[in-house]
């Protein structure tokens, strides 16, 4: 009977503690973060209602001043940004609040947004993103009106990688109002909603640093119009320890290694010549296992520059031991080992000041 009792109590315990690990996982996922947030921001609990037919679904005041509409974009979440692309995958939730004082009388109230007037905003970054929210509005006092929506999918980030793997970028996302100039709508940044999801991103070998909103007046050339332009930027810095362990200490070691011929007698030109054409054939292993994980660009990137720059003094090791050993084979073994003495200090110079001209300008 007390065997049963336990066995009973730890049943009981370990239901609960899945129970608590599953509330946690949904607690603290994106998603429930984005519904979090809109809770917070409407403060009460909304009942459904039905616009009544009465209300236009015009722009309030249409004669009147432009409407006002305060934008807000929280970034959830950036799970890729390809280099091959231009691009960047993410999810994100954009707020937009107005007033419009003929439905202050369903203050409390969710509305469709489809009966009523919205400033409708598009993205300027192309690509494919997907809302993921019932499109509605919730109404407070004095007819004040706010909206969420919640998207994920890819958009055109273009970027160049001439200092790569040590880049940064600031990853844009742009928002314009589909309603016209900026004597119909007038934009600007909602303080609350803009921003960043405070914990960290899934995007595992790049650093998200802080965000910046700002609203920027745009001339729409073919439309003759002025826009209010919504602008929200994040830093992100790539994470360069990858590629140091993986190809600049290993191509260090292969350049180091092909210095290794001015140790050996000129004499002994055999073994020369094969340390020095093992150099070279490692190298050029070397490359052909980096050309995955190396962007395909056309013009060159700071590791780029490391890598010719490293591939030029490998083959010019080469040609010294092969010059050294004719010398020798011609009787003027004096000249080629006073060259050996010299590129002993001479290679390892030229290899410092490459590497500091690559890698610090």
């Amino acid at each position: 009977m007390l065997v049963g009792a336990c066995g009973a109590w730890f049943r009981l315990a370990f239901a609960g503690l899945v129970m608590c690990i599953a509330s946690g996982v949904l607690l603290f996922s994106p998603g429930a973060e984005a519904a979090s947030d809109a809770a917070a921001q409407t403060g009460v609990e909304r009942r459904d209602c039905v616009v009544p037919p009465d209300i236009a679904s015009t722009r309030p005041d249409a004669g009147g001043p432009p409407s006002r509409v305060a934008v807000g974009l929280r970034l959830l979440d950036i799970t890729k940004i390809s280099d091959v692309n231009e691009s960047v995958t993410v999810d994100f939730l954009v707020s937009r609040k107005w007033t419009d004082p003929r439905l202050a009388a369903l203050a409390g109230c969710r509305v469709a947004l489809a009966d009523i007037w919205s400033p409708a905003l598009a993205l300027v970054n192309s690509g494919r993103v997907f809302p993921s929210l019932p499109e509605r509005a919730e109404v407070g006092p004095n007819g004040a009106i706010q909206t969420f929506q919640r998207y994920n999918g890819s958009l055109s980030f273009p970027h160049t990688l001439y200092e790569f793997p040590f880049d940064r970028h600031a990853v844009g996302i742009s928002l314009v109002p589909v309603d016209g100039a900026s004597d119909q709508v007038t934009l600007a940044v909602d303080p609350e909603v803009s921003g960043r999801r405070d914990t960290g991103f899934t995007i595992p070998d790049w650093t998200i640093g802080a965000a910046t909103a700002a609203i920027v007046p745009t001339q729409i050339e073919f439309l003759d119009q002025t826009v209010d332009r919504y602008d929200f930027e994040i830093a992100a810095a790539r994470r360069s320890q990858y590629f140091v362990v993986q190809v600049i200490v290993p191509l260090t070691l292969i350049v180091i290694m092909s210095w290794m011929v001015f140790w050996i007698s000129p004499a002994h030109f055999g073994p020369q010549i094969g340390m020095s054409a093992t150099s070279v054939l490692t190298l050029i292993a070397f490359h052909f296992a980096m050309q995955s994980i190396l962007p395909p660009v056309t013009y060159m990137t700071t590791l780029g520059r490391f890598i010719f720059a490293s591939t030029v003094l490998v083959f010019v090791a080469l040609l010294q031991s092969v010059t050294t050993s004719y010398l020798v084979g011609h009787g003027k073994e004096e000249i080629a080992f006073r060259m050996d003495r010299i590129c002993r200090w001479l290679f390892p110079g030229i290899f410092v000041v490459m590497s500091a001209f690559v890698f610090l300008t």
